[in-house]
């Protein structure tokens, strides 16, 4: 049916020329055929017009039907029987209605008769002028209509309001939601005076004005979250955005939004409160924690202090047994409270690195020397393997790298039945840019041969208080925090802790560091021209190849066998000369010990010959020290060894230097016969003791008075003005950090020496001294090696 209306439309355009002048005049754009027959309605539109109809939407049925009612409605009533072909009737439809807009499809209709098609069909010919205006008009009012639907729905979510000022006329208009936000009716009329009761008097108000005047004066924009009332009493944060509009250099216009922030503002407020009370909460921690350290630290500090100056003494070897064990105890219980302290630290993000120049094989040695006695204890081997290319020093936090090394030596230790221990540092890679620092990646690694870890709880043994099994802790101990802790330092070095191990057979612990370094040369103390090759005695393959390694770093030939026995044939047969021999003591079948002596005494061979360097991990020394007068030993070292001890034994071996435990240097403190006046100020007894005997020990001569407060700290200042003050920070009455400020302000005496003595352990614990007014800061308990340090410093060159 529409394509015989469009045959039909064609026809007549094509055989009437009053429809082909119609339809091809400039103001035509679209035409239409409309068929009434009986009840029975059909129409066919130009492309042109369907175009038009397809910008209106949803509604483009609704204006198909208004055009077909007036089409009916005109040539029902309008035309008179006698009509003709010739005439032409307008017609105009209005849309308002259906697009809220002023807008009407105008046009001509004409009416056609049409002889095949009956005497009861009538064919009405429609031409639409300014189609394509209107569809442009539709097209664009169907776009706002729906941006604006959209935006109102926007609004109404977000809540979210507009507003405007029109300063010439003094009117201000209001959206839906902002009348909302406010709670206020369709009959409020809102202008710049009655809106500024809305906010909340004082601060808001002030700065609503303020801003206000800059926007209008200044033209800056406004971006500001206020308090208001509304008209219900509610209180309510919103968002107020502001911009302006000039003329001639004068505002014209204020216009911009307001927004509900209500529930957001709230919320941070809410989390700012939260975090305030975390915060504090986290303040009353430290603080806890530090008094607990306080009141820890403070009986350690008698416990470690006298039984470090009681092993100094002369004592028979049970009491040196006992009272090491009481020393030791000490040490380990020390060690689990500042365990627990680094634990806090880590899970309060409070724990930092201290970086500082470090010397490399100074550092590694310390490490050794720590946990030297304890291995030795089990007589285990104990191994020193640093890589001879690794650099004199190193830019790190060398006590928490310490730490992580001496914990995992530690657990090995504690783990390790028989066979031995090797710490190892090897150099991984090297990056030496032109310009710029140079870097060194270093890998830390501890290997033992304890009892392993079970490949299912590998991964178990690295979380906080976890050990591979319950019976593990019953019978080894500990917290089972060393290797979380451990991992946490790690990962502030951007390196973490990796692990081989087989149960029954040991395990490998190690990581990875990229440090920067420098290749400045380190001061040597020793000689080697006169050392070309050495003869190297041990039955443990690992130790014999370090040393191997160690003597042809320094292109010293050597000869290794491993052992005694084996030695002794080669030396029967041998027509050469050694510049020196390495041995080990503990040996199968014979040990070094006998091995010298038939070196010495079967074989002939004096010192001058053959000077020895005999080493050991045996905790009685007195046998060592017997065997090396009898034998003429010259030097014996508790391994593990590093290379630069090696090198300076070596060097002295020829010396005549007497063999002993410690060196003569080792043995001298410094010490000063001046008269000096020291104030000691703390309120427990038995540190007040110790600190007496330890300065004692270092100053004979000292004149010492005693204070048990801050209070009588100040009043014993003001009588006897002394030299040096020992200040404990927590006392009763008036703590240290007050006396020392009174002294500073009250006195105007910055020349007094005050050291902090503290059994706090919390960071910024040595800031708050220095920032008292205190020269230095000393930890309980009090190492007396820091102690004859400071002393030295301070007043040594007074």
């Amino acid at each position: 049916m529409k394509d015989s209306l469009r045959q039909t439309c064609y026809s007549l355009i094509r055989t009437d020329a009053v429809f082909f002048d119609l339809v091809t005049r400039k103001e035509t754009m679209g035409f239409g055929l409309w068929r009434f027959a009986g009840e029975d309605i059909s129409f066919w539109l130009s492309p042109a017009v369907k175009d038009a109809l397809e910008a209106a939407g949803s509604i483009r049925g609704t204006i198909e039907a208004r055009v077909s009612e007036v089409v009916e409605q005109t040539i029902t009533n309008d035309l008179k029987p006698d009509y003709t072909q010739e005439q032409l009737l307008p017609f105009a439809i209005e849309l308002r209605d259906l697009i809220n807009e002023e807008m009407s499809i105008t046009g001509l209709l004409r009416k056609a008769t049409i002889a095949s098609e009956g005497a009861d069909t009538t064919l009405v010919f429609v031409l639409f002028n300014h189609l394509e205006g209107y569809k442009g008009a539709v097209r664009t009012l169907q776009q706002l209509y729906r941006a604006r639907k959209m935006l109102d729905q926007i609004s109404q979510v977000s809540r979210v309001g507009g507003w405007e000022i029109d300063l010439i006329r003094n009117r201000m208009t209001w959206s839906k939601v902002t009348r909302e936000i406010h709670e206020v009716g369709d009959d409020f009329i809102p202008n710049p005076e009655n809106i500024v009761q809305f906010y909340k008097e004082g601060e808001n108000r002030e700065l609503l004005r303020q801003l206000s005047f800059d926007a209008m004066k200044y033209g800056r924009s406004l971006d500001h979250d206020f308090q208001i009332i509304t008209t219900t009493g509610k209180e309510v944060w919103i968002r107020v955005i502001a911009y302006s509009e000039f003329h001639k250099d004068k505002c014209v216009r204020l216009y911009g939004t307001i927004q509900d922030v209500d529930a957001e503002k709230k919320a941070a407020l809410e989390l700012i409160e939260s975090k305030r009370q975390a915060e504090a909460a986290n303040v009353a921690k430290s603080e806890f924690l530090a008094n607990m350290s306080h009141e820890i630290r403070t009986p350690l500090n008698s416990i470690i202090g006298f039984s470090e100056l009681l092993l100094q003494s002369e004592l028979d070897e049970v009491q040196g047994q006992y009272l090491n064990s009481v020393h030791n105890s000490g040490v380990v219980l020390l060690e689990l409270i500042n365990d627990i302290l680094d634990f806090s630290k880590i899970e309060a993000g409070k724990l930092e690195l201290y970086i500082e120049k470090t010397d490399f094989v100074e550092m590694c040695e310390q490490i050794a020397d720590i946990l030297r006695y304890r291995i030795a204890k089990s007589n285990l081997e104990f191994l020193l393997n640093l890589d001879q290319k690794s650099p004199p020093f190193i830019w790190a936090d060398s006590i928490r790298l310490k730490q992580v090394v001496i914990n995992l030596l530690g657990n090995a230790a504690k783990f390790t039945e028989q066979g031995e221990i090797e710490f190892s540092v090897l150099v991984i890679d090297e990056h030496t840019p032109p310009e710029g620092l140079h870097t060194v990646t270093l890998r830390f690694e501890v290997r033992d041969t304890g009892i392993g870890i079970a490949r299912q709880k590998q991964n178990q043994i690295f979380n906080a208080f976890a050990q591979a099994d319950g019976s593990t802790t019953r019978k080894y101990g500990g917290t089972g925090l060393g290797l979380a802790i451990s991992n946490s330092l790690l990962q502030l070095m951007d390196s973490t802790l990796e692990l081989e191990s087989e149960e029954g057979k040991g395990s490998r612990f190690w990581f990875d560091v990229t440090l920067p370094y420098s290749r400045e040369k380190r001061a040597e103390s020793y000689d080697l021209e006169k050392i070309s090759s050495v003869l190297i005695v041990d039955d443990n393959d690992n130790n014999a190849r370090i040393l191997q390694k160690v003597m042809e770093s320094r292109n010293i030939s050597c000869t290794v066998f491993s052992s005694g026995e084996q030695a002794i044939n080669h030396l029967k047969s041998f027509s050469g000369s050694y510049d020196a021999l390495i041995s080990d003591y503990h040996m199968p079948e014979m040990d070094g010990i006998e091995m010298i002596r038939n070196i010495r005494e079967d074989l002939g061979i004096n010192s001058q010959q053959l000077p020895i360097l005999l080493l050991h991990s045996d905790a009685n020394d007195k046998v060592i020290f017997k065997a090396c007068a009898r034998y003429d030993i010259q030097r014996q070292m508790n391994k593990p060894v590093s290379s630069k001890q090696i090198y300076d034994a070596l060097a002295r071996l020829r010396s005549p230097v007497p063999v002993s435990k410690k060196s003569p240097e080792a043995e001298q403190h410094w010490s000063t016969n001046r008269i000096y006046r020291i104030l000691i100020a703390d309120d427990n007894r038995a540190n007040m003791v110790l600190a007496r005997a330890l300065v004692k020990k270092f100053i004979p001569n000292a004149r010492i008075s005693e204070a048990a407060d801050g209070k009588e700290a100040v009043l014993l200042y003001q009588e006897e003005r002394p030299d040096l003050i020992l200040m404990d920070v927590q006392m009763p009455e008036m703590s240290g950090y007050e006396a020392t400020e009174r002294i500073r302000m009250s006195y105007l005496d910055d020349k007094t020496l005050i050291i902090a003595l503290t059994a706090g352990a919390i960071k910024g614990e040595k800031e708050r001294c220095l920032e008292a007014g205190m020269n230095d800061y000393l930890s309980k308990p009090i190492n007396v090696g820091e102690l004859e340090r400071q002393l030295k410093y301070y007043l040594g060159n007074s």
